[in-house]
């Protein structure tokens, strides 16, 4: 939602995986969006591993298909942020379902419950 919301207000439109495509082929713009996504998406990170003491990061939802674009820039900034982490200690993996990984939660609440 947030790499949606970023795109809209840039006037770009399309999902996740059309505004990555278009960032792989050089889009300055897209490729803005994901660099955008990926420092923030690393402040967050680095909070949990400073406070967790983590050493893997796996990414599912949509924003897996776009791992590639955002995994540099997730981590440079725990890099910065991060205290007691090694430096290329993290790991930053995508989720085996990748963007099924919400339909398949979903549903397994449903029937647990």
């Amino acid at each position: 939602a947030g790499i949606a919301r970023m795109a809209g207000e840039a006037g770009l439109a399309g999902s996740i995986e059309d505004l990555a495509a278009r960032a792989r082929h050089g889009g300055p713009r897209e490729l803005a969006i994901f660099e955008r996504a990926g420092r923030a998406l690393g402040i967050a990170v680095a909070d949990c591993l400073n406070i967790l003491d983590l050493h893997t990061v796996v990414v599912g939802g949509g924003m897996s298909a776009a791992l590639d674009l955002l995994s540099g820039w997730i981590a440079a900034e725990v890099g910065r942020r991060a205290y007691a982490l090694p430096p290329g200690a993290l790991r930053i993996v995508p989720a085996l379902l990748g963007n099924e990984a919400g339909v398949v939660g979903a549903a397994r609440m449903a029937s647990a419950g």
